[in-house]
């Protein structure tokens, strides 16, 4: 074996920088072996600057791996170390550790069975207070999380000028070629807010979002869509621009992003139905998440389709058939009356009233005249309680007679 002695500091940190890549491509046992002897290097080497944030870097990497091949504790004491020297990615990592609390009983010097209780509650505050130093210490040394991490922590005071300190940091964050799209979107939201009297910078909201956006934030495309989708006195409605967004949002497993695209391509297509599948394709995704706005359009649209019968708009898609599609539609509409949609509940007693329900759909043959004008009764009923008005009213007046005809017809 070479002897880690001879390493050089470069060739040590490539070394610790391929650790990541190992994870996923040698056992654990060489991974921990391997680290190990770098780690035991480190220690082996004069303690200067280099090997310090060498160690730190090793450690941090032990402790978000599940093999932790350097014991916690020592970990943790290469990371004080580092941050106590001034080493910034350590500093932040410490104060992460400390806002999380997932810092180790074990790292204190002295032994816990021979500790008493307040003297170990005076080690661990004089950690914390050590931790929110470093933590300011790496933001103004232009650590980019630090600052996120050290805005998020002053904006949530309730002391104005330490709010008005934690925009300003998100503000540098944010601001960087190197921030996060957490970073930017976050600063976005605040800005667009208004929250701490700040004059509202448009261009840069939009550019914040679009950044964010661009980097895979899910919150920020659909944030984008809804700039295209209104627009503003800097951005120009554009509804292609806006389905663009929400259709990305969508592809990033984002079900509002279905949501909001199948209801932009419904506002499109009122005057036509060129898009009718893509419509029901969004509509669909957002309702079997839960979506309860996608139910009642989705139940709406598959029951026009089925009374259009127009199947070229169900090209390679299982709505082949009239009857599947209304009853399809059906329970869609079904299901967000369940969940009282004013809208599905007025579909449904207009349905069975009218009785299409009962007009050869398959599985709803059976339902006698007299049970569609109950069922059409009851959904009027529903309605009139959510939003009480004379058409209900007139509805339900006008089915009792007719349910108190046909009962003395069979009489």
């Amino acid at each position: 074996m070479i002897s880690m002695q001879n390493i050089k500091h470069d060739q040590l940190r490539t070394l610790a920088n391929i650790i990541n890549i190992l994870d996923s491509h040698a056992t654990d046992s060489e991974i921990s072996s391997f680290c190990s002897h770098i780690f035991q290097a480190l220690n082996d080497c004069t303690d200067d600057l280099e090997n310090c944030e060498l160690r730190a870097e090793i450690s941090m990497l032990s402790l978000s791996s599940s093999l932790q091949f350097i014991p916690p504790d020592l970990a943790f004491k290469s990371l004080i170390h580092a941050a106590e020297s001034g080493y910034a990615p350590a500093q932040y990592e410490m104060a992460w550790y400390a806002m999380h609390h997932r810092i180790p009983i074990e790292i204190f010097d002295c032994q816990i069975d021979n500790i008493s209780h307040a003297e170990l509650e005076f080690q661990k505050d004089d950690l914390m207070q050590d931790c929110e130093r470093w933590l300011i210490q790496a933001a103004e040394s232009g650590h980019l999380m630090a600052q996120f991490e050290l805005a998020n922590k002053l904006l949530m005071s309730n002391d104005h000028e330490e709010r008005n300190q934690g925009l300003q940091w998100l503000s540098k964050s944010a601001r960087s070629s190197e921030s996060s799209s957490e970073a930017k979107l976050e600063y976005a939201k605040r800005l667009e807010a208004c929250e701490y009297g700040d004059k509202l910078n448009a261009q840069l909201i939009f550019h914040m979002y679009q950044d964010a956006a661009n980097e895979d934030s899910s919150e920020a495309m659909l944030r984008m869509g809804k700039f295209y989708e209104e627009g503003n006195e800097f951005v120009a409605q554009d509804a292609a621009q806006a389905l663009h967004w929400y259709a990305l949002a969508a592809q990033n497993f984002e079900d509002i992003g279905h949501l909001k695209a199948g209801l932009l391509l419904l506002e499109i297509d009122k005057s036509s139905s060129n898009h009718r599948s893509d419509v029901i394709n969004h509509l669909e995704m957002a309702a079997k998440a839960g979506l309860v706005d996608a139910m009642y359009p989705l139940g709406h649209e598959l029951i026009q389709c089925a009374e259009n019968l127009n199947v070229k708009y169900f090209k390679g898609h299982d709505y082949c058939l009239e009857r599947d599609i209304f009853s399809r539609g059906l329970n869609w509409l079904a299901e967000a009356a369940d969940r009282n949609s004013l809208d599905a509940i007025t579909e449904l007693a207009q349905l069975y009233e009218s009785g299409e329900i009962n007009d050869g759909k398959p599985s709803w043959d059976e339902v006698t005249p007299t049970e569609c004008l109950e069922f059409g009764l009851d959904y009027y009923q529903k309605a009139n309680k959510i939003e009480p008005s004379q058409y209900f009213q007139v509805a339900i007046d006008r089915i009792q007679k007719e349910l108190n005809e046909l009962c003395e017809d069979n009489t």
